[in-house]
């Protein structure tokens, strides 16, 4: 490549310094341009990573029997679900602990579970992982609701029945259960 710079009348060094800034820029244009580069090696990057179940548990919603009148005379009905999200193809089941208020003679495997007013009062109820009432939700992986971890979430729904009670004093009546997902 060829290069012919003229210059007017400028002063001698004045027009090396403009030469030698025109010769620089085109030295840094070519360089960068082409990526003047001697040699180069290449190796493999390995990546790795290792990805575990999880699950999560959301029990906001109560089961809320509503307003029963005294005496029970028929059994009173709640329903309710449990949303559960866990790891693609997670077998899961979930149990429900005896609550706050068990009955004499209460365990994991068959709760025997009660709702309290402010005072002594209780109200026996049982929740159940069918429509038909049969399989009572317990705090063991047998008596627990199962489910299957389908990644954006799985509803487990629950059934609750207060039995006939001739004697209830009135009066609101709470329990709460801790509902855990094993996986």
């Amino acid at each position: 490549m060829r290069l012919m710079l003229r210059f007017a009348s400028r002063p001698v060094a004045q027009h090396a310094r403009i030469a030698l800034a025109v010769c620089f820029a085109m030295t840094l244009t070519l360089v960068e341009g082409d990526h003047a580069f001697a040699s180069s090696q290449s190796a493999p990057l390995g990546l790795t990573a290792q990805v575990v179940a999880s699950c999560s548990v959301n029990a906001s919603a109560s089961l809320n029997f509503g307003t029963i009148t005294s005496p029970i005379v028929g059994p009173a009905y709640a329903s309710g679900s449990i949303q559960i999200t866990c790891s693609m193809g997670s077998s899961v089941y979930l149990t429900l602990g005896q609550g706050l208020y068990p009955a004499l003679g209460s365990s994991d495997a068959m709760p025997l579970r009660q709702m309290a007013t402010a005072g002594t009062d209780r109200l026996s109820y049982q929740v159940y992982a069918d429509p038909t009432y049969s399989a009572v939700v317990g705090n063991t992986q047998p008596s627990s609701a199962a489910a299957m971890g389908n990644g954006p979430g799985s509803t487990v729904m629950l059934y609750a029945r207060i039995p006939v009670a001739p004697a209830v004093a009135p009066g609101p009546y709470q329990d709460t259960l801790v509902a855990t997902v094993f996986y």
